[in-house]
């Protein structure tokens, strides 16, 4: 964790699972972990990749660019909550995407 509000700076994580921040070397805190969470719910709950491409390069400018779709073949089975959830966890700005706490808290979990 930084300290006195430093962002980290190591480019880390994998395509198509790693936040925005991190590929746009513009340092990064705990809410890109926030980020990768939500590409985990989002393939748990669909079945697909978040960022799809046809090679590495394609999938990191859908992820840099927070392209994501919800194709309604494998999202409209899946309940509004859970949708609400992933999109605030996907959040491309981190400072719009939800904390951990309010993620603990959000209406799917109850």
């Amino acid at each position: 964790m930084p300290e006195n509000g430093d962002l980290l700076k190591l480019r880390c994580g994998s395509p198509g699972y790693v936040a925005p921040e991190l590929l746009e070397d513009v340092g990064y805190d705990e809410k890109a972990d926030i980020f990768s969470a939500g590409v985990i719910l989002y393939v748990l709950l669909s079945g697909r990749p978040a960022f799809r491409g046809y090679n590495i390069n394609e999938i990191l400018t859908k992820n840099k660019k927070g392209e994501v779709e919800y194709p309604a073949k494998f999202w409209d089975k899946i309940s509004d909550k859970a949708k609400d959830l992933v999109q605030l966890l996907l959040k491309k700005n981190p400072k719009e995407r939800i904390s951990a706490e309010e993620a603990l808290n959000h209406p799917w979990f109850h």
